[in-house]
């Protein structure tokens, strides 16, 4: 079993490889609720472990496991609100004050540290910069029963426990606090990948939505009476969905690959759809944000095929505007609308599944004129 000095290096050099958020807010920390840790400590850890509950996962627990832990670090003078954030945060301020005081340095020696200062690192603020200024004052001016707490916790561990403590306790909430930080970004990529799973789901025989409705009535309101039926012709064809991407993740400003090529023959009746997304998850062993790349294909049939067009506007500056509606042999309907201005400099395009909208900046598609 590693000890807890040694845990305290391993969270030190495992700070230097993660990138650094902004400073949590306050806790609302109290000099009582320090006092209250560092004299229950041992007892506060013992009762969640008999309770089933993980102390660095307890932030992020489920609604029912949260109220269990409160109940527990209420009784030992973890003052409400936020006690459980509380007690995450003096857990994370006592880790640093450890390093500070040259504590559980194991892991991390003399030189290395020094090293690392010639090259401007500095893992002390590194390690600040993950608490709040505010809150790390308040156990600063315990240290003394902090440090003698955290201490005489380690050393109540028996050496053959078996219990690997290397980002459990009593760093308890140090891993649960990095997937709170990551979990905006977290869900951003989840999010931008939704379009295009909510696509294959429906375009998939395992799951069926409502056909959805004609888009030009909506998307061109002002010429939607100048749309005829048309026959479709081999020069039409294949029509090709290029690039659907919804790649952008708020929180980091980086490209999410998430897309979907298509190409619909309608001479042969054939579909095939190839779609890539991303997803991403917390991985508590790392601890740090891991994402899997999912790519799946749908070959298919196109049963029936309907094409609309309207053209208005003057010789120099007429406007030509389609849709598709195409009928998949497992029910599913996919609607492709477009319009192009003469000169070809203004180009709209949108494409929905059944009831599926997508956004008419991140579609493209076009017709290959049967090359």
């Amino acid at each position: 079993m590693q000890s807890f000095k040694k845990t305290i290096g391993m969270i030190l050099a495992l700070f230097l490889a993660v990138f650094v958020y902004a400073e949590p807010k306050s806790t609302g920390l109290t000099d009582s609720d320090v006092k209250n840790w560092a004299k229950n400590l041992n007892a506060i850890e013992k009762e969640l472990d008999d309770a089933g509950l993980s102390s660095d996962g307890i932030v992020q627990a489920s609604k029912k496991q949260r109220a269990a832990a409160e109940k527990i670090l209420q009784k030992y003078g973890i003052s409400a609100p936020n006690s459980i954030e509380k007690y995450a945060m003096i857990n994370q301020c006592g880790t640093v004050l450890m390093a500070e005081s040259g504590s559980g340095m194991d892991g991390v020696d003399a030189n290395s540290l020094a090293m690392m200062k010639s090259m401007g690192i500095d893992p002390f603020a590194q390690l600040k910069a993950n608490i709040s200024s505010k809150d790390y004052k308040v156990v600063q001016a315990n240290e003394k029963a902090v440090l003698k707490a955290m201490n005489g916790f380690a050393d109540s561990i028996p050496d053959d426990s078996g219990t690997a403590y290397e980002m459990s306790n009593p760093n308890a909430g140090y891993a649960a606090i990095l997937k709170q930080q990551a979990q905006p970004e977290i869900d951003a990529i989840n999010e931008s990948a939704k379009p295009i799973k909510k696509a294959y789901e429906y375009l998939s025989a395992g799951e069926k939505a409502p056909a959805g409705t004609k888009l030009y009535p909506s998307k061109d309101k002002k010429n939607a009476s100048v749309y005829k039926k048309q026959n479709i012709t081999a020069k039409q064809l294949p029509i090709v969905i290029n690039q659907y991407y919804d790649n952008q993740n708020p929180v980091q400003g980086e490209d999410v690959e998430c897309g979907l090529m298509a190409t619909f023959d309608l001479k042969k009746n054939t579909a095939v759809c190839n779609f890539t997304w991303v997803e991403a998850e917390f991985d508590e062993n790392v601890p740090a944000m891991k994402t899997k790349k999912v790519t799946k294909t749908i070959k298919t049939t196109i049963t029936s095929a309907e094409l609309y067009e309207a053209k208005y506007g003057s010789k120099y500056n007429e406007a030509t505007c389609k849709e598709f509606t195409l009928v998949t042999k497992e029910g599913a309907t996919i609607h492709l609308w477009n319009s192009m201005s003469y000169d070809g400099n203004a180009y709209l395009s949108e494409i929905q599944f059944g009831t599926i909208e997508t956004s008419s900046d991140e579609t493209n598609w076009y017709e290959d004129n049967g090359k």
